[in-house]
């Protein structure tokens, strides 16, 4: 006689996991889309923006050493003011082009930035 009987084993499955991959992934779109609204707004060009800029840019070179080259002329740091405020002076186009080489250091680039905005400039595109 058989008295004591034999249990079957039931699997369930664990939902646990599962639940907190879920949370995890509601949070993180939740985040995502919270930062939609910021930014920084960009006036793009209109179509007549081509036609009237016909101007070339001022271009500065930044070099390796930390000279700079104006035009074909080599400038140091200091003297660079001068020589740009004199070239923003006659432009209508008050923009400067600042082309620099990748081993520049930043304290050097946001130092020629901070001379250029002094001198005149008021718009700057950067080209590393």
């Amino acid at each position: 006689m058989d008295l004591i009987k034999k249990r079957k084993k039931r699997y369930r499955l664990d939902i646990t996991p599962l639940i907190d991959v879920v949370f995890l992934l509601l949070i993180f779109f939740m985040l995502t889309f919270s930062v939609q609204g910021q930014g920084i707004d960009i006036n793009l060009p209109g179509e007549s923006a081509g036609a009237e800029s016909l101007e070339t840019p001022l271009t500065l070179f930044v070099n390796q050493d930390g000279s700079l080259k104006l035009q074909n002329k080599i400038f140091a740091i200091d003297s660079i003011a001068g020589e740009l405020k004199s070239k923003l002076t006659h432009k209508k186009d008050k923009s400067l082009v600042v082309d620099i080489h990748n081993k520049v250091p930043y304290d050097v680039f946001v130092r020629v930035l901070d001379l250029a905005k002094k001198a005149g400039a008021e718009s700057f595109s950067i080209i590393r």
